[in-house]
Parts: C-alpha cells; sequence; structure tokens
C-alpha cells in the first residue's frame, strides 16, 4: 500500500525527481520540479545534490535564483509565497531542492490554499507528466529569464513579538555574525529552529547573501549533528499574509523529523500538528531545551561582534 501511494503523492519525490530546467546561475538552476507542491511552484536545485555539500557559492546563486522566481510571480501579481527546501533523506540518492509556492490571489480562501500545500508537504507533491512539465517550462522560461528586481512587500502583517530582546533571550541557542539562531516557542516538532535576521526587516527582498549564506552553513551544522535521531528536514519561510505568515518580522524555519516520519502515520501526525492551535513551551520548558541543544550542536566559534 504505501508504494503505491508513494507512486501518487511522490514521497520519494526529491531524490527521484526528474528537472527540467529553465535557466542557470552558476551551480544552481531554476526547474520545473517533477513533483511540485502546486501547479505554478518552481524549484530551485544545485549541482551539488546533497545539502550537506552546498558551498557558499550554492547559497549566493540559490539566493539569486529564488529571488528570481519570486520576482517573476510578483510581476504576474502573486507576492505571497512559500519558499521551501527538503531533503530526501539518507535512502536513495540524497538531494536537495528549494521550490517557490505562489498563494494565488485569484484563489479566495486563503486558509484552503495553506491546508492544500501543507497536506502535500507532508504527504507529497503532486505527480505532473513530463510533457506537462514541458509545456510549463516552454511557458515560463522568457519571464523567469528576464531580470528583475525584487521589490519590497509592502504589507502590515501584525505580529511583533518575535525578535524583540525578551524573545531572543528566552529562545536563543547560537548567536551568529548575521543571525540569531532561536528555538520556537511552539514547535512543530521536537526540533524546530529558527532564524531571525539582526538587521530588522519584514520583507525577503532586503535579505543578502551573508544573510542567506549564514542560515544554510548554520542549518547545515544542526543537520550534520541531528542525522542520526532526525535525518529528515525542512528549511522554510513564508512571505505575505496569504501564505500563513504572522510574523512581521522576517525569519526562516528549520524543522527536523525522525526517520519514522517516512510513514504514512507520522507524516499524517505532522500535517495534523500543523493545521492545530500549537502548544507554547513555558520558559523552564524553553531552557530545558536550549541545554539539550548546547548538548546535540557542535556550534562554531561565534562570529558574533561583542
Amino acid at each position: 500500500m504505501y508504494q503505491i501511494l508513494s507512486s501518487v503523492y511522490g514521497w520519494d519525490d526529491v531524490s527521484a525527481s526528474k528537472m527540467i530546467s529553465l535557466t542557470d546561475e552558476g551551480s544552481c538552476s531554476v526547474v520545473i520540479p517533477e513533483y511540485p507542491l502546486s501547479e505554478d511552484a518552481i524549484g530551485v536545485v544545485c549541482t551539488h545534490q546533497r545539502f550537506d555539500q552546498w558551498d557558499a557559492t550554492d547559497g549566493k546563486n540559490s539566493l539569486a535564483l529564488v529571488k528570481r522566481v519570486a520576482a517573476h510571480w510578483q510581476s504576474e501579481g502573486e507576492h505571497h509565497y512559500l519558499v521551501i527546501g527538503r531533503d530526501s533523506g539518507p535512502t536513495h540518492n540524497p538531494s536537495f531542492e528549494f521550490q517557490v509556492v505562489p498563494y494565488k490571489t485569484s484563489e479566495e480562501s486563503p486558509f484552503f490554499q495553506q491546508l492544500i500545500i501543507l497536506w502535500r508537504i507532508a504527504i507529497g507533491g503532486l505527480s505532473i507528466s513530463e510533457g506537462t512539465r514541458l509545456k510549463l517550462a516552454n511557458e515560463w522560461r522568457d519571464r523567469v529569464v528576464e531580470q528583475r528586481v525584487l521589490r519590497n512587500l509592502k504589507e502590515t502583517i501584525p505580529g511583533r513579538e518575535l525578535g524583540t530582546k525578551d524573545s531572543i533571550r528566552r529562545q536563543s541557542v547560537f548567536v551568529g555574525r548575521h543571525m540569531y539562531v532561536l528555538f520556537d516557542k511552539a514547535p512543530i516538532t521536537r526540533r524546530h529552529f529558527l532564524f531571525v535576521p539582526k538587521r530588522d526587516y519584514s520583507s525577503f527582498s532586503m535579505m543578502n547573501y551573508e544573510e542567506w549564506g549564514e542560515v544554510l552553513r548554520l542549518a547545515r551544522v544542526i543537520t550534520r549533528c541531528l542525522e542520526k535521531r532526525f535525518p529528515r528536514f525542512q528549511i522554510y519561510f513564508r512571505e505575505g499574509l496569504r501564505s500563513g505568515r504572522s510574523q512581521r518580522r522576517f525569519h526562516v524555519h528549520l524543522v527536523l523529523t525522525p526517520s519514522a516520519s517516512v510513514e504514512l502515520l507520522a507524516k499524517l501526525s505532522l500535517f495534523i500538528i500543523q493545521i492545530l492551535p500549537r502548544y507554547e513551551l513555558s520558559d523552564a520548558q524553553l531552557e530545558t531545551v536550549r541545554k539539550r541543544v548546547e548538548e546535540e550542536v557542535a556550534w562554531p566559534p561565534s562570529e558574533a561582534p561583542h
């Protein structure tokens, strides 16, 4: 049964995908994924398929391409999107890709869109034929290749707690040169981290290469140290209210899951956890988790200015 559902939902999607390229930026490419999270999702991949092999150049190139794809959707009037990077895990041929998933303003219910995307994240992406993907590539190639400037999202997002001195004090597990690494106070898994830029801004368009590079570098540190217990992970952020973002300050999530998450029941559980109100950890519980993470992760020497 699992094998049948896997073929429909693409549960081994990243490692098995046959991607169709639209354009390149050095070591990275914009692609049409074989198992996209929506009909309009566009992917960004690197010649170093494994995430733990990505280097600074890959980080710089991937940011340029993710911004180019986001600018493409912005030019189409779509300002709300999810960017999610996923690793295929230790089995098969591990590889990693980002997908930029727009939340269409033409759809009446943003919650319903969010629900569908969360379901596909938990269970697996769409299975689209090669012919359909070639058609999409021909339709989008010229527009994605065109260089556009990603503009700031002019939208008021109400949540203002993230990134305050108090939240950093309570949730911080590491301080880098450009980013705070926090533990999510309402985690969806046992290891759920947030990367918050020291610069205070609300839009992804403001993120620079140094900040993006540090997110990826510290994410590699965390995932390597925890891979035996939590071998699968997702790196993601949301832009705009329709995507489900609830905090004004821009931030990136890193969510790690155990190997059991490849099984049907665990995937369904992860989906349910994300749509229900989440339990917030107390200060005492946060402190306990902080101490555990300090023991689990071999952090690099802090480069944070004193």
